[in-house]
């Protein structure tokens, strides 16, 4: 059964012709700024004319609180102007067909279940890591979902009640402190109190500049992604204690540095985690890279959203 999956991100949304569990055709755009309904539009767009495909359903992953069962996305942090979204009744009238929806994260998370790093276990924990923090959880082979459709938001537990504000409108989120916008603002600042680092004349600093001087042994970028690492952990900590997966999950742009983040993570870890290291716990590298949220959205749409 040919598929149509959506994963809608902050910058860019992706879109793909799923048939078989295999991504035929696939397509990615800028995320426009005008709100949902200038999306639904250019989705219809590449949808009808450059993926020329025919399919029998839709499945989206999109940020924000979901109200799966009437269609509704609420308030995604990192989209303005999404307040309250009838996404599902906007696709339907674009495209005609069934249209399921879901948290970005939860996508995320179902993809990797099923197609990813997490086959075989059903108690699962992804953290998606990029420009915010999303989070979705498998436990006992069934998507948490909530009772507001606003489980597993992990980015958003506190790690410091009394840290920076977030997106969210609270304080001391664990997206306050890795998720890429807040994370480089505090970059930027190491860079002017460091000293010598090849970071210091970098105008538009991000995360991929980082990374290529920690390659280069750079040490202010290996000393900022050991915090990086650090943060990720404390976070970490709490939900292995609450959810007590098998697998943990990290993906996203910035789960690329794994390499340079981990050893730190790991640490903390093993300092604050009780019953570890004896505890059945895996921490692993997501497998589908940007393709998760869309393998997500697709087998969401394959269940009719009985996940």
């Amino acid at each position: 059964m040919a598929i149509l999956a959506i994963d809608i991100g902050a910058t860019f949304t992706k879109i793909a012709l799923v048939d078989g569990g295999r991504i035929v055709k696939r397509e990615s755009v800028r995320t426009p700024g005008g709100g949902p309904e200038e999306l639904v539009g250019v989705l219809k767009s590449y949808g009808k004319s450059r993926l020329r495909g025919d399919f029998e359903r839709i499945g989206v992953g999109v940020p924000g609180m979901v109200d799966t069962q009437r269609g509704i996305v609420r308030f995604p942090p990192n989209l303005p102007g999404w307040e309250e979204v009838y996404l599902s009744e906007l696709l339907k009238l674009a495209f005609g067909t069934p249209v399921w929806i879901i948290n970005d994260a939860n996508a995320a998370v179902l993809g990797e279940w099923q197609y990813g790093a997490g086959r075989g276990s059903d108690d699962i924990l992804l953290l998606t890591l990029g420009t915010g923090v999303g989070g979705g959880v498998i436990t006992g082979g069934r998507l948490l979902r909530g009772a507001n459709g606003a489980g597993a938001e992990l980015g958003h537990i506190m790690i410091d009640a009394e840290g920076p504000r977030c997106n969210c409108g609270n304080y001391g989120c664990l997206e306050a402190y890795i998720g890429s916008v807040h994370f480089l603002k505090r970059a930027s600042e190491y860079i002017h109190k460091w000293g010598e680092t090849e970071l210091y004349d970098i105008a538009d600093l991000d995360m991929k500049d980082i990374y290529e001087a920690a390659l280069r042994n750079d040490e202010l970028a290996l000393f900022l992604f050991g915090e990086y690492g650090r943060y990720l952990g404390y976070g970490l900590v709490s939900l292995i204690h609450i959810f007590d997966p098998e697998i943990v999950i990290l993906g996203g742009g910035v789960s690329g540095a794994f390499e340079f983040f981990y050893p730190a993570l790991q640490a903390v870890l093993a300092a604050r985690l009780m019953t570890y290291p004896g505890r059945k716990l895996n921490i692993k590298r997501a497998e589908l890279g940007e393709d998760a949220g869309l393998m997500g959205a697709y087998y969401l749409a394959l269940r009719e959203g009985d996940v």
